[in-house]
């Protein structure tokens, strides 16, 4: 090969290369920022679900619900991101780094999956927010007839925070 050829091809190799990076650069901005305002999305969430418990208003319950779908499209993409990343693929076999990869995709599951849970969670309360017994019923009788019409939800709800627990225990030692 003749020296010019050989230094276009190094200068076409190199531009590659840093498209490349670029890419991988932009690649991975855009999982950390999915990755940290599904987090801070679920942060606010628990604050906002917890002090506020069964008397949130149907308005509240309504926007609680959509902020669970945005946190949960959040960690669908980061998840798509780390199924997708040969970078992060090629790492997983790397022995300690990539003990860090997979304890990673258990961190991004357990956030899709709490944006999940606490979605279902929160149709409870919005139902609870709507809900109005019976006229001639007391206030326990109309209590225990609304628990009885979302008991299937909150089985649901139950089973999901069980299967967190269990996901949980699969993160990595020391993470």
């Amino acid at each position: 090969m003749h020296r010019g050829n050989i230094w276009k091809f190094g200068l076409g190799l190199l531009a590659l290369l840093g498209v490349v990076a670029a890419f991988e650069i932009y690649a991975n901005f855009r999982f950390y920022q999915d990755l940290r305002e599904g987090g801070d999305i679920l942060r606010q969430l628990e604050d906002r679900v917890d002090l506020q418990q069964l008397n949130m208003s149907e308005e509240d319950a309504k926007a609680t619900l959509a902020d669970f779908k945005a946190a949960e499209r959040r960690f669908e993409s980061a998840q798509s991101h780390l199924a997708r990343d040969p970078l992060l693929n090629v790492t997983k076999l790397v022995p300690f780094v990539g003990r860090q990869v997979k304890g990673l995709e258990v961190l991004v599951d357990l956030g899709k999956d709490s944006s999940a849970v606490g979605y279902e969670a929160t149709g409870v309360l919005l139902e609870f927010s709507t809900f109005e017994g019976e006229p001639e019923e007391t206030a326990l009788q109309s209590g225990l007839a609304f628990l009885e019409s979302q008991a299937s939800t909150i089985e649901d709800v139950d089973r999901g925070l069980r299967a967190l627990l269990v996901r949980r225990s699969d993160l990595p030692g020391g993470l």
